[in-house]
């Protein structure tokens, strides 16, 4: 009776100790993204009080007023969705199909070349800069939309493929070949049966695909001169004035561009977390 009492209470204090842990992991990983947005909600003067005032009173909407008088933040917004949804397009239409055939066919080595595609994945965007600037510019195409739609889709497309490997490899044959017997192509198949059996791993390939587009700097700042083309990431830069930081504009910036994106993955973190684990387990 006594070991029993004793391992109970010790197992109580274990999980109480692991869900201490994952508090304060979390309230580590979220103060950034909460102090950003309590910034945001302050007036000039409480943000600049001394000393810190931690909570803004009374909040008020002034900073986004602000950012949206202060540089055209709709286009920039527009930009960032129009970019980050066709790349998103492109990078899991094209994904599906070279997906397929490696979790279909007996293909000799398909094992290192999905290997090949996460190395591939891991080469700094910067690298690509100097390379893709020669090849638009030769081409006549910087300053267009398309100048980034591509990029980012190829960019996304490692890791796209190999998540929806993953779950076409998961699907059963069978319901091909009936498909097939009813009248169905391969291609008829895939779009379908497979394509809509493996909605969690579309939704979790598409929704890496939209953030990683959406929250790129480097190349948007780098081919794209025409403030009207902006992105968001590379729009917020304008906030800033030459001999100060306007910390409350800047965190009211921020908040545009990352309140979306927090909204999409608690809606379908569900989704998100099933696409990623079935990836790495049964990839």
């Amino acid at each position: 009776m006594t070991y029993d009492l004793s391992r109970q209470l010790k197992s109580r204090v274990n999980s109480t100790l692991l869900y201490v842990l994952v508090a304060v992991i979390c309230i580590y990983s979220f103060s950034p993204i909460i102090w950003l947005i309590l910034t945001s909600l302050k007036a000039d003067p409480q943000v600049h009080a001394v000393p810190v005032e931690y909570l803004p009173s009374p909040p008020t909407l002034e900073q986004y007023f602000a950012v949206f008088r202060r540089a055209p933040f709709h286009l920039f917004i527009f930009n960032s969705v129009f970019i980050s949804a066709a790349a998103t397009v492109v990078c899991v239409g094209v994904a599906t199909l070279a997906a397929y055939p490696l979790a279909r066919l007996r293909i000799r080595g398909k094992n290192v070349l999905l290997v090949g595609f996460l190395l591939i994945s891991t080469f700094p965007l910067i690298s690509m800069m100097v390379p893709l600037f020669e090849i638009f510019r030769e081409l006549g195409m910087l300053n267009q939309r398309i100048t980034l739609i591509l990029p980012y889709a190829i960019f996304s497309l490692p890791i796209s493929i190999w998540i929806l490997t993953a779950f076409f490899r998961e699907i059963p044959s069978a319901l091909e070949d009936s498909a097939r017997i009813d009248g169905c192509s391969s291609l008829g198949a895939l779009v379908r049966v497979v394509f809509p059996l493996s909605a969690p791993g579309v939704a979790t390939a598409s929704m890496m695909a939209f953030i990683n587009s959406w929250n790129e700097f480097t190349l948007a700042f780098s081919l794209i001169t025409d403030r009207v083309r902006f992105t968001l990431p590379v729009g917020i830069t304008l906030l800033r004035d030459q001999y100060a930081m306007p910390w409350g504009l800047i965190s009211a910036g921020i908040s545009i561009a990352i309140i979306p994106l927090v909204f999409l993955i608690v809606v379908f973190q569900k989704t998100l977390i099933t696409g990623l684990t079935k990836g790495a387990v049964k990839g």
